[in-house]
């Protein structure tokens, strides 16, 4: 039994590439305002709010093992 909707549900199925050349359309037909609005917004969702801004620098954790520290047994 098909359900009565009060809004039509429009869509359709594309396979990959059309898919993906329907993507290049969307936004070559957007300003670049938008599109840094798009990428803004994105930023902001990713990394939150809480973080106030884009980090800058990285903490690297780990320690590097020299070639001379290797015993070659192992391998």
């Amino acid at each position: 039994m098909e359900k009565k909707r009060k809004i039509a549900m429009v869509g359709k199925k594309l396979s990959l590439e059309q898919t993906e050349e329907a993507d290049l359309f969307y936004w070559a037909d957007k300003t670049w305002q938008e599109r840094i609005m798009e990428a803004e917004r994105l930023r902001r969702l990713i990394w939150g709010y809480r973080l106030g801004s884009f980090p800058t620098s990285f903490e690297i954790t780990g320690r590097k093992v020299l070639k001379s520290q290797l015993d070659n047994d192992d391998f």
